[in-house]
């Protein structure tokens, strides 16, 4: 946990200091604004609603997500990966620590996000129960760090290079529903995006936004977010295992 705290310290210091990350504020204002604009049209204010909301979470995703993803190859560039992974602390703490920050800095473009939504489609969210959405964007940014946190040593593995993370954005946020209910997709989406965290943790978002009651089906939604979030951090783990090993045993990972 200390490891997971002085990563997490260390990573805020770097993004308040670092010039992108004021673009990293406006990452998802234009397709937000695109989708409240076509949202504006319907006169169900629910659908609104739902987009202000999987706004918030839509921005942090994109953001997360890569700069999480490319974290380890930046690693490599610079010639510290090595050093990292024979050092006593273990890597996958550190980055753990250094996903939660990044997820954490993501924040403030999610309200931007949603500000840009409520700005556009010119219409207040109608929120059935806002402790309850609390709750569940809780369980949705956990399923978000562990889901983006399996890419960082994927990435290097899978020889990731420019344009590598082009699909996983928008299919990450497709199949966790951030935009478009995940019910309403073909049934072979709705199948795959079952397997990712975010999907059930939004679905407990939105019947906290339309019903506003605490029940056992919004239990069980908590509850499948977290099993799948184990199962994406006991899949980072296995990853980063595999890095370690190759660095170890070949001295580099001769991605180059």
């Amino acid at each position: 946990m200390r490891a997971i705290g002085a990563a997490f310290r260390q990573e805020l210091k770097l993004m308040a200091n670092t010039a992108m990350s004021l673009a990293w504020l406006m990452i998802a204002v234009a397709p937000v604004a695109t989708a409240a604009w076509i949202a504006k049209a319907n006169d169900n204010p629910a659908v609104l609603t739902y987009i202000a909301v999987g706004a918030f979470l839509y921005a942090i995703w994109n953001g997360t997500v890569f700069r999480v993803g490319w974290s380890l190859v930046g690693e490599m560039s610079q010639g510290t990966l090595e050093f990292q992974f024979v050092s006593r602390t273990s890597p996958a703490a550190v980055m753990l620590g250094k996903a939660v920050a990044i997820a954490a800095g993501g924040i403030a473009s999610g309200l931007i996000a949603s500000a840009t939504v409520i700005a556009v489609g010119q219409k207040t969210p109608e929120i059935a129960n806002f402790v309850l959405l609390f709750v569940s964007l809780g369980f949705a940014l956990v399923a978000m760090i562990s889901l983006s946190f399996i890419f960082a040593p994927f990435t290097l593995l899978a020889r990731g290079r420019g344009g590598f993370f082009g699909p996983i954005q928008p299919f990450g946020a497709l199949f966790s529903g951030f935009l478009y209910p995940v019910s309403l997709l073909p049934e072979g989406f709705e199948i795959a995006a079952r397997f990712l965290p975010t999907a059930w943790a939004m679905e407990a978002v939105i019947r906290s936004v339309e019903d506003g009651d605490l029940s056992w089906r919004m239990v069980g939604e908590w509850g499948m977010a977290m099993l799948l979030t184990v199962v994406a951090l006991a899949l980072s783990y296995f990853l980063f295992r595999t890095v370690e090993q190759r660095i170890r045993i070949n001295g580099a990972l001769g991605t180059n």
